[in-house]
């Protein structure tokens, strides 16, 4: 029951993500801030395009429309991504499967519906709605004062909603792979000889993983594979 219903609250949480992203700058542009300031964080909506110009060139040069070249790039990001969170749960499998070890499920969804909704506001919303990724949130502050010109260099960095879930979903997978570790290190001498012996035998490993799973004799695998290691 509770796997079922993490497949439906992961669409409605990345998607009010998503959302939360997308109406802060309808309302930003909306309202035509642009609050200038010398150091502080502020508001400043800049579009970047460098994303949607690489796109139009290379519509121009495969003669097809641009938003076709958005699409299929978004789709190639989203693609890259699946693999890798599919390589992730393949590597976790393939060690502790069989062994009654914490999967951080919780952790697991918060980092793939942050992660999905940055990812699905960058290579789509903001590029095929606004032409770019919208930024907004300004940070200003001042460097170093020339004493020949008298001017004070001032240095900005602008960015959006998306760009703060990319980082968190960044320290949340920091911190899922030093869990990954931990457990690993807290594991008992027995297991870590069991785990040492299916890297030393990936094939019958992968074979064991699928007879485990298809619940073919469970029990029996397990305590083969450990009395094999």
């Amino acid at each position: 029951m509770k796997k079922r219903l993490i497949y439906v609250f992961f669409p409605i949480v990345t998607l009010a993500f998503i959302l939360i992203d997308q109406i802060a700058k309808i309302l930003i542009k909306n309202s035509n801030s642009d609050i200038i300031s010398t150091t502080s964080v502020h508001i400043h909506p800049q579009l970047n395009a460098e994303g949607v110009e690489a796109a139009a060139r290379i519509s121009d040069f495969l003669n097809i429309d641009i938003h076709v070249v958005l699409i299929v790039r978004a789709l190639f990001y989203i693609f890259i991504f699946v693999l890798f969170i599919l390589a992730y749960v393949g590597f976790h499998v393939f060690i502790f499967w069989g062994c009654q070890k914490k999967t951080y499920k919780t952790l697991n969804f918060w980092i793939i519906s942050i992660a999905t909704a940055a990812l699905l506001c960058s290579f789509l919303a903001d590029e095929l709605f606004w032409g770019g990724s919208l930024d907004w949130i300004c940070i200003t502050w001042l460097g170093n004062h020339s004493a020949v010109s008298h001017h004070v260099t001032s240095y900005h960095y602008t960015f959006d909603i998306k760009d703060i879930y990319l980082f968190i979903a960044m320290i949340l997978t920091i911190v899922r792979g030093y869990l990954f570790l931990y457990t690993y290190q807290k594991s008992t001498p027995d297991e870590k000889k069991q785990f040492s012996g299916r890297l030393k035998h990936p094939i019958q490993n992968i074979k064991d993983v699928i007879r485990y799973y298809k619940g073919e004799e469970r029990e029996e695998l397990s305590h083969e594979r450990k009395n094999q290691n």
